[in-house]
């Protein structure tokens, strides 16, 4: 409600800010007026160049009203600007990119602890270490355990440099891991993290983000060595197959072993476990847990492990207690112990319904299995599913775009019957929408009597000219009031609107079966963002541009009757160039709007890149995958680039074209208008005044037509929004029926 809050103000102020713009220039153009009749009194000038000078001012004036959102636009830039700026020269604490750090010719893996203090940023406040103090051998098997939020993790984030110490140092065979080249550094260590990060691309290019540069002989090794390979040959592009987004299509121990494969590749010195099965159920775990039990032979490892029957195997044990080491010993040393805390992790473990079950299977009662990978699927992000083919994806979002091809076109009907419960504030919006489009013509009328006037006597000239500047202050009044009601009614009636599609289709999109989001195009991501656009752009359509398109109906309307009345001949001779005028704006507004394109739909890879990235960036930090993501980001802006470059140059040239037309039906206009008064057909007085009340209703019209394009694109993509509404879910419990 805060947003709807917040749009009424918006369309209040905006009304107020677009009246208040009016009343100033109705105000400016009525002492205009009158100041020139005072010039032309005292031979200063003629009326003609009055008229002129006026015609220009006038001009002027709209241009610098209509560069109004331009300069607000260049204000919102800047605002936006210097968040990006400061991100950009941000001085990172740690580089990848530097190359002043020391490259060491052999790695043993000795890696040393030595009285580190650290404390997160986000959390000064809270010490997660004080002196700690960790030994780890090299070639040994090292494994930490503990409480949460006892410091394991925060183990591993060190040793890969993602945060710094605050005091004390981290030896790497001796050396402080701060004088060493932080991308060497990570090359030597292998991370596989409790929920495995996989990027939306092929399983190949997921395991090559270990290592760049490794053949398909080594990408099979390390699948062979974390045990993928068996389900990867079983599926239908082996491993050019697709994982989708955060490896959607996978289930979580396949994810987990290709993760484990890409963590091999580069075969690291160190390796780095944390929690890498926890996130499985029992079945998974055992076959997970067999291919690390054979990647971790010859490597310094370091396991942080939260089921303490998956380490009874390690050389070293460190049970890890409010940021201290406690205990330290094998399996058997601590398990001696009944007093031991390791002792008491162990016990609780065995007594703990969830927990009760061994790495090896056969001792796991199935119903447990199963209860336990329930669990897992209501409180993680995996779901825990088998692969489902690239081949079915295709299939499905195939059915899809048949769905959508029936929804490419929505009725108006059925557009405005989504503000149907809003429209009395529709009726008020709509009459003072017409009033203000009506003005327009008012003011043309004025301005052209003005001119007609200075050429008659003293007496006359100073009574018309008083008339128009009392029209024009009266306007200026009028134009504040219906301005505000104008665009508080429509403000009010987009921001339910809004409020009203966003709540129906989250409802639905809630309903639809879990296949339908393995869909890319139902991606969480491109649905979040969907849920965002849509309904806003849905709203301009329907309510933003219909206030638009209503004003300008106005100005047509009061625009003919007016013209028709003071002379319909010059009123028929200009409307027959109406067609040259319109085409021009019309060819000047798509083509100045349409500068770009709707690349919206091109920037979205990009975009997936992106956020995928962000979410996964200790993944991407900890495989030095920062200039390949960079890359693959950059490959997909360059399409949007090239489009919009092209683009820019056509609608400069129809730009120019559209002024051509423009100007030349002005001088036709004006020719045919003088032949009449050759003719005695028509005055000078009402030509002038046709002609500039009809010029005024050809910009309108153009400005309308213009918007044809924009509601017809608008529609199509509208459409998207009532298919997600009107899906019929495949799976009726999914429904909730």
């Amino acid at each position: 409600m805060t947003t709807y809050t917040y749009g009424k103000k918006a369309g209040l102020t905006k009304g107020l800010g677009l009246g208040s713009l009016h009343c100033v220039l109705f105000v400016s153009w009525a002492l205009l007026v009158w100041f020139t009749s005072i010039v032309v009194h005292k031979n200063i000038a003629n009326g003609g160049d009055s008229f002129t000078t006026m015609l220009n001012v006038v001009i002027s004036g709209l241009s610098l009203g209509q560069a109004a959102p331009d300069i607000s636009a260049f204000i919102r830039a800047r605002a936006a600007a210097y968040p990006i700026f400061e991100m950009i020269e941000r001085n990172t604490v740690s580089k990848t990119s530097s190359k002043t750090g020391r490259k060491l010719s052999k790695v043993e893996g000795n890696i040393e602890l030595k009285n580190v203090s650290f404390s997160y940023p986000s959390r000064p406040d809270v010490v997660i270490f004080d002196r700690f103090c960790l030994n780890i051998p090299a070639g040994k098997i090292v494994a930490l355990v503990g409480g949460s939020g006892s410091g394991k993790s925060t183990v591993i984030s060190l040793i890969e440099r993602f945060y710094e110490p605050l005091a004390g140092e981290i030896l790497l065979d001796g050396n402080n891991i701060k004088d060493l080249d932080l991308k060497w550094l990570r090359q030597q260590i292998g991370l596989v993290n409790q929920e495995p990060a996989l990027f939306a691309t092929t399983i190949r290019e997921n395991i090559l983000y270990g290592k760049d540069d490794a053949t398909l002989d080594e990408i099979t090794r390390a699948a062979k060595l974390s045990e993928a390979i068996t389900f990867i040959n079983n599926l239908p592009d082996r491993f050019e197959t697709q994982v989708g987004e955060r490896g959607i299509q996978l289930s979580g121990g396949q994810k987990q072993r290709i993760a484990i494969s890409r963590a091999i590749v580069k075969n690291p010195s160190i390796l780095l476990l944390d929690e890498a099965t926890s996130a499985l159920d029992a079945e998974s775990e055992k076959s997970v847990q067999e291919a690390l039990d054979r990647v971790m032979v010859g490597r310094t490892t370091v396991v942080v492990a939260h089921r303490l029957s998956t380490i009874r195997n390690a050389d070293v044990i460190a049970v890890v207690q409010s940021g201290k080491i406690v205990e330290t010993g094998t399996h058997d040393e601590l398990i001696s112990n009944p007093n031991s805390t390791y002792s008491s992790l162990v016990q609780l473990q065995e007594t703990s319904p969830l927990q009760r079950y061994p790495s090896q299977g056969p001792t796991l009662s199935r119903p447990l299995s199963v209860s336990y990978s329930r669990e897992l699927s209501r409180t993680r992000t995996s779901f825990g599913a088998s692969f489902r083919s690239e081949k079915d994806s295709v299939s499905r979002a195939g059915a899809d775009a048949i769905d959508a091809g029936k929804q490419s076109y929505v009725s108006p009907g059925r557009l405005y019957s989504m503000i149907g419960p809003d429209w009395y504030y529709g009726v008020f919006g709509t009459v003072t929408a017409l009033i203000a489009g009506a003005q327009m013509p008012l003011f043309a009328l004025g301005v052209s009597q003005a001119l007609v006037a200075y050429y008659m006597d003293w007496e006359t000239t100073c009574h018309e000219v008083k008339k128009i500047a009392i029209l024009f202050c009266c306007a200026a009044v009028i134009t504040v009031i219906v301005h505000a009601i104008e665009h508080l009614c429509f403000g009010i009636m987009g921001e339910r609107l809004t409020l009203r599609v966003r709540e129906r289709m989250f409802s639905a999109i809630l309903k639809n079966e879990i296949g339908w989001f393995d869909d890319l195009n139902n991606a969480s991501s491109m649905l979040a963002s969907r849920l965002e656009t849509e309904a806003t752009f849905l709203r301009g359509v329907v309510v933003d541009r219909t206030s638009i398109l209503i004003q300008n109906v106005g100005l047509v309307i009061a625009a003919f009757i007016i013209a028709f009345i003071l002379n319909w001949r010059i009123t028929l001779i200009i409307l027959a160039t109406f067609p040259l005028i319109i085409s021009g704006h019309i060819s000047e507004k798509l083509f100045m709007q349409g500068y770009g394109g709707n690349l919206s739909k091109a920037y979205l890879k990009a975009n997936m890149i992106a956020g995928e990235a962000v979410s996964n960036m200790r993944t991407v930090a900890a495989f030095c995958a920062e200039e390949k993501i960079l890359d693959l980001y950059a490959r997909e802006l360059i399409e949007p680039s090239e489009r919009s470059f092209k683009r820019g140059q056509i609608a400069g040239i129809f730009y120019g074209i559209s002024q051509f037309f423009i100007f030349s039906s002005y001088g036709l206009a004006l020719w045919y208008g003088s032949v009449l008064m050759g003719k005695e057909l028509a005055s000078f007085k009402s030509v002038m005044k046709s002609f500039m009340v009809l010029i005024v209703t050809a910009l309108a019209m153009g400005e309308t037509l213009a918007l044809v394009p924009d509601l017809l694109k608008g529609n199509q993509m509208v459409a998207s929004v009532f298919e997600i509404m009107d899906r019929k879910t495949q799976v009726v419990g999914d429904a909730g029926e």
